[in-house]
């Protein structure tokens, strides 16, 4: 295994100096990650209740629904979230609905199990005492099935928090320095070759971040090359174009100047503008091989309410579009 996946022996594994400048950053990915994770389990758990309650009384049921969300389950939720980014958009709706549908089949499960468990003679006593069904279901068995359900309650919780917990380094995880699980199922197999990456307008990187790329074979432009087009983008073009058949181009919004995505929850001063960004762009576009093109975090609905962000994402999109058609054209 390459000795770069370890810290060093003087590295400490809680950068306390970084924590201490980042609490603004930290505090906010633990109260996205406390919604999702709250929002996915009590819906998931209303959701399995009626599921639950249903194919207790009607045995049939049973099959079908565990079938339907045991399916569900086995989808990576990457591959859930790229399809449904073009239906509900870079929203919470698009994480919610994978994590949601994870969880039914863990709370659906426990459910079941809970109702079948209540013993014959506690319910022939209920039918003694006059209970008719609905009354009995409510008043007597889903109160002691209510153990079985904590515990799938507990454990959806769990799964959640590890599903929500992955975050950052794209970059490392597409060059397979770390996270190989994730890159696997997100289809990425084998790992891109760290000459064919190049990193561009990256700054204030956390500490993990900065050892993994300061030692690998990732090449790098920095802010001031985007905003000057400099001759290292046009090189770093050419040297791609010779290592493969197609450069595919992303741009993270996070990248750009703060000012046109101000309700993006990690913004670093001194980025280049859209329109900055755009040209450089236009510049990559016009190399035969580039072919694909990505924008992702872009700030919607009540993060963009003046629609800043959108103009500046149509404005990227715009540029690249822009340089296919320039295509042959003197430089």
């Amino acid at each position: 295994m390459p000795a770069r996946l370890f810290l060093a022996v003087d590295q400490p594994w809680v950068d306390w100096g970084w924590l201490s400048t980042h609490v603004p950053y930290v505090w906010d990915a633990v109260v996205q990650h406390l919604e999702l994770t709250v929002v996915a389990v009590v819906v998931g758990l209303a959701i399995s209740l009626v599921l639950g309650v249903l194919a207790h009384l009607w045995r049939p049921l049973r099959f079908p629904v565990l079938t339907v969300f045991g399916a569900f389950y086995t989808i990576p939720s990457i591959a859930l979230f790229a399809l449904l980014i073009p239906i509900t958009g870079l929203s919470g709706t698009s994480a919610e609905i994978p994590l949601i549908g994870y969880n039914v089949l863990i709370l659906v499960r426990n459910v079941m199990v809970g109702l079948d468990a209540v013993p014959a003679e506690v319910l022939d006593a209920a039918d003694g005492m006059g209970y008719r069904r609905f009354a009995r279901l409510v008043a007597v068995e889903l109160p002691l099935a209510v153990p079985a359900i904590i515990a799938g309650f507990a454990m959806a919780f769990a799964r959640l928090t590890r599903a929500c917990g992955s975050s950052a380094l794209p970059v490392a995880i597409s060059a397979g320095m770390c996270l190989t699980r994730l890159r696997l199922k997100s289809g990425l197999d084998p790992a891109l070759p760290e000459r064919h990456i190049v990193l561009a307008g990256a700054r204030d990187l956390d500490p993990l971040e900065q050892d993994l790329l300061d030692r690998s074979a990732v090449e790098r432009l920095s802010v001031e090359d985007i905003k000057t087009r400099s001759a290292s983008v046009a090189s770093q073009m050419k040297r791609l174009e010779g290592l493969t058949d197609v450069i595919y181009v992303h741009v993270d919004m996070d990248v750009l100047d703060p000012k046109e995505v101000a309700g993006h929850p990690l913004t670093v001063p001194n980025g280049p503008t859209s329109l900055e960004l755009a040209a450089a762009l236009t510049e990559m576009f016009r190399h035969e091989k580039a072919a694909a093109f990505g924008v992702a975090s872009t700030p919607s609905g009540d993060h963009d309410r003046d629609g800043l962000s959108r103009k500046a994402a149509y404005n990227l999109i715009l540029a690249a579009v822009r340089g296919l058609q320039q295509r042959g054209s003197p430089r």
